[in-house]
């Protein structure tokens, strides 16, 4: 009786277990040459599938690659790809530069939904770059107004302006120098960032604004260290020291965020207020004129 209780267990265990076997390889290799096949027929063109990491590796090489030297002239090599996939995992990311298909993809939110947002979406983005249904149609309600055709044409001064000043700090930076050459995706980047600072939420650029541009920066530079984790079941949780710094500045930036916003809600409130004071005192006058 014992034995037959014994071969039962063992038999039990090892069904699990094959079934376990299965269940990764299925996940980790069938599944994904399925899908790989099936993207080949569909015209993309990319990387066959390798285990586990796809093509992590092979980006990270070409990323230090491309910011160690600059551009050595434009080219139409990069536009000329117009449907290729790369492996994130294992799953392939289609790259798609056809405007009719991707006009085609957006009018079908319901058929071709975001991937799930993980940690590293949520960190790097967010807000309607990872999120769907309900909670996107109230958020994209909440933004459409500051994307209105008469307020886009009121962000032009202070477009020009600001690109102006960027300009003038180049032409002093080589005002001593018969020639010169100039990097400059990090002003572009911070012109980016000013514009709509000053056009779109917060008004002029202020010590906290600053801060939490730096703190984004910081954030993007730990990003890529820690990206090669991701691919490990359960990586967010792993003490290793960029993951946890990575943390802490999000953490920051989060923070500022919230004292920006809360303070911007009082302003407004206070305006709300001073404003109904005013119109109230305006019609008193009025009905006693």
């Amino acid at each position: 009786m014992d034995a037959n209780i014994a071969y039962a267990v063992i038999s039990l265990i090892a069904v699990l277990m094959l079934s376990y076997m299965m269940k990764v390889v299925n996940r980790f290799w069938i599944r994904p040459k399925k899908v790989e096949k099936r993207v080949r027929e569909l015209g993309f063109r990319g990387n066959p599938y390798r285990f586990f990491y796809g093509d992590a590796k092979e980006m990270e090489r070409m990323r230090v690659e491309a910011v160690s030297k600059p551009l050595e002239q434009l080219s139409d090599d990069i536009p000329a790809r117009k449907q290729f996939f790369i492996w994130i995992g294992t799953k392939p990311r289609l790259n798609i530069m056809d405007p009719l298909l991707v006009k085609d993809i957006l009018s079908r939110p319901n058929e071709f939904q975001k991937p799930k947002a993980d940690h590293m979406a949520h960190v790097l983005v967010g807000g309607l770059f990872t999120i769907e249904g309900n909670t996107w149609i109230k958020h994209k309600k909440i933004i459409n107004p500051a994307f209105h055709i008469e307020k886009m044409k009121n962000m032009v001064p202070s477009i020009v302006n600001s690109s102006l000043e960027m300009i003038d700090k180049w032409n002093k930076s080589l005002a001593s120098k018969e020639s010169g050459e100039v990097d400059i995706w990090p002003d572009l980047e911070a012109l980016t960032y000013e514009v709509m600072c000053k056009t779109l939420a917060v008004g002029e650029t202020s010590e906290d604004i600053r801060r939490i541009h730096q703190l984004r920066l910081k954030v993007n530079e730990q990003a890529a260290k820690v990206a090669k984790l991701m691919f490990f079941p359960g990586w967010w949780n792993l003490p290793t020291k960029d993951l946890n710094t990575m943390k802490a500045l999000h953490k920051e930036v989060e923070g500022l965020v919230r004292k920006m916003v809360t303070k911007r809600l009082e302003e407004t409130k206070i305006g709300a207020r001073s404003e109904e004071v005013f119109t109230s005192l305006g019609l008193k006058l009025q009905h006693a004129l």
